[in-house]
């Protein structure tokens, strides 16, 4: 599994995508649970990202089109601004159908990496 770095400006509303493909690119299916930590280097959980939570204006989600193996990944800039400047760790976690036999869903850990916290450097009014 391929270490993937994310870029996170603190204080910026952020947002990527990710699609889990096999070695062949061929989309790989994922279900809920869909979640995601982001670690400082103590290991406290700075961020965390889950399906189906609040509003997209004070907590950090993940949209997903599940048949397509896509996340959409959004921090807004209420809790970006909390983090601050340097490395962090972070692994996503999706349900995904084993062996392709219907109803057989493990959680298992298909993104790991390094997520890059930047200062702002504009001073936010």
């Amino acid at each position: 599994m391929d270490d993937v770095v994310l870029d996170i400006v603190a204080g910026e509303d952020w947002s990527t995508q990710l699609i889990w493909t096999d070695e062949d690119g061929n989309p790989m299916p994922i279900t809920d649970p869909v979640t995601m930590d982001v670690k400082d280097s103590r290991g406290q959980v700075a961020i965390h990202l889950t399906t189906g939570v609040g509003s997209p204006l004070t907590s950090a989600s993940i949209g997903t089109v599940q048949a397509a193996g896509f996340a959409q990944l959004t921090i807004p800039r209420v809790l970006t601004a909390t983090l601050t400047p340097g490395d962090y760790r972070f692994d996503l976690f999706a349900g995904v159908v084993s062996n392709g036999i219907p109803f057989s869903v493990q959680v298992q850990r298909v993104v790991v990496g390094t997520v890059r916290v930047a200062p702002r450097t504009t001073i936010q009014q």
